[in-house]
């Protein structure tokens, strides 16, 4: 069957992706929602393959530990775009790095780190609570879907088969509901940034905690131009096509005017370098874990 078949029966065809490589799998979703398929036939199968693949690899031995599906292995896969922006801007979080990618369940450095800050910095896991995930890390989900103590919802702005239709400017969810959300690599994404942290404060309970990182240049202040439109262009400035703004060294006074208390979580503040190269994490890697300010309870 030709892809023009596949979608011109689309009404009457259900399509289930069984492909365990994240970036794969993500062009194969980008293709379907290009061809303007009904996503809600579409049924992503990737927490049942790593549930399952997982198994294959405990026999693994090696120095390098995952800490979100436990598994050791020799070393970690490369990952990342090559464009000379990320070095010439020195971007944490985002361009070319080894040691990336769990072989095993297919995690991100960053999101093994975003999983280190959540298991020994809140309790969301321990006690119970709601958590709201935008643009969900799929190891991550697996881990907090799991949970007894979790009532989570998982979103994006297109609706999937296990996403809810979620805009971070425009959330569908009633006043302080939260008590923590998790927003990680989206905010660059977004072009009403105070609309969008003015929509996760008003759903965040009062010591709620919304825990979110992004690409942060550390050569620069947080650089974003309306004028630039063109996906070259924002390749260019930004590192990616889809991306409408680079932040940089001035983060955390940007979102603190916000009305956000913020602490900022790197490896190399709290690992030792042997434990960060174990576990496969960026050493200058940043996450924010903010709160709201107290005056404005």
């Amino acid at each position: 069957m030709s892809v023009d078949e596949l979608f011109e029966m689309q009404e009457s065809c259900v399509i289930f992706i069984a492909i365990a490589d994240l970036k794969v799998r993500q062009k194969v979703i980008n293709i379907l929602r290009e061809h303007g398929y009904n996503l809600s036939l579409v049924f992503d199968m990737y927490s049942f393959i790593i549930t399952n693949r997982e198994r294959e690899y405990y026999s693994y031995t090696g120095s390098r530990e995952c800490i979100l599906c436990g598994n050791r292995v020799e070393k970690f896969r490369a990952a990342g775009e090559s464009n000379p922006i990320f070095a010439e801007k020195k971007i944490i979080g985002g361009g070319y790095r080894e040691n990336a990618v769990c072989p095993c369940c297919g995690s991100l450095d960053r999101t093994r780190w975003v999983y280190w800050v959540l298991k020994n910095y809140t309790k969301i896991l321990e006690k119970e609570c709601t958590a709201i995930h935008f643009a969900p890390e799929k190891q991550i989900q697996i881990k907090l879907e799991d949970s007894d103590n979790c009532d989570y919802y998982a979103g994006d702005v297109v609706r999937t088969s296990n996403l809810h239709k979620i805009d971070v400017t425009n959330i569908p969810y009633a006043d302080k509901i939260a008590d923590y959300i998790i927003i990680n690599h989206v905010m660059e994404h977004v072009t009403d940034e105070k609309r969008a942290i003015n929509e996760l404060k008003r759903i965040l309970k009062d010591d709620g905690k919304i825990i979110m990182s992004f690409p942060i240049s550390m050569k620069q202040k947080t650089f974003e131009d309306s004028s630039i439109i063109s996906d070259e262009d924002r390749v260019r400035y930004y590192g990616q096509k889809d991306h409408v703004r680079l932040y940089g060294t001035d983060y955390k006074e940007r979102f603190e005017q916000y009305g956000l208390d913020i602490k900022v979580f790197s490896p190399k503040d709290f690992l030792t370098n042997e434990d960060i190269e174990k576990y496969g994490l960026i050493r200058e890697d940043i996450l924010l874990v903010c709160s709201k300010l107290k005056r404005d309870l």
